[in-house]
């Protein structure tokens, strides 16, 4: 049975905590919350919380791409309850903008917990002062599999995504300067990239492999972490 993927909710805002739309989930099907945040006048701390739809929800890969923005990926799995999600974050009271993208993918592997046996080899990157960004996950998987990137960009030029992926959400907070492009690939391209005009910005990446339901489980890992900081004000 081969990776399908849905888009279920996306959103922006300019503090939290904040909840997503009410969504239904199917059952025993891979939720990938993709979050990005602005802060002013700090560091992003590792203090995002995510909540909701019964489920129990665990940091996949984050990244640091400037010196105020952070972006991060987090899973679910299970038999979820219909309603919202909840982001939160220790950096509550300097947050400035927030952006999520909800999606769900099925004909994944469903052994583990939270969805560990469905995502495998989680990789990130940053980069500052150029107009592309690219991810290497480091396992292409088998026929069955999928690929996954999540992009956090700074920037005031649209976003372009790779040939060959598919876009689930694509948008921009309400100052149309930081954007999210999240995106999945079937046939595994294990090196998802992005592309925009403005070169004088920075940009982050999350990228994994999606463990098909016939797929080995992916072993466990510890979260990465990537961080570059350009000056940016």
């Amino acid at each position: 049975m081969a990776v399908s993927a849905a888009h279920l909710t996306n959103g922006t805002a300019e503090e939290v905590p904040v909840s997503t739309a009410s969504v239904s989930p199917g059952s025993n099907r891979l939720l990938l919350l993709a979050v990005v945040v602005r802060l002013t006048g700090t560091a992003p701390s590792d203090s995002l919380t995510v909540t909701g739809l019964g489920l129990t929800w665990v940091k996949v890969g984050t990244v640091v791409y400037t010196n105020r923005r952070r972006a991060w990926v987090y899973r679910a799995l299970g038999t979820p309850s219909a309603g919202t999600v909840t982001i939160n974050s220790g950096d509550a009271a300097v947050i400035t903008n927030v952006l999520w993208s909800l999606d769900e993918f099925a004909g994944v592997n469903t052994s583990g917990a939270d969805g560990s046996g469905a995502v495998a080899d989680v990789a990130t990157n940053a980069v500052s002062a150029t107009t592309t960004i690219s991810v290497t996950i480091a396992g292409a998987g088998v026929d069955g599999d999928a690929t996954y990137g999540a992009g956090a960009f700074e920037t005031t030029g649209p976003v372009t995504t790779e040939a060959g992926w598919v876009d689930l959400v694509v948008q921009t907070d309400d100052d149309d300067i930081r954007r999210q492009s999240v995106s999945w690939d079937i046939d595994r391209d294990t090196t998802p990239s992005w592309s925009w005009t403005n070169n004088n910005f920075a940009a982050g990446a999350i990228g994994l492999r999606i463990v098909g339901a016939g797929g080995a489980a992916a072993p466990a890992r510890v979260p990465g972490l990537v961080v570059a900081y350009p000056t940016f004000f």
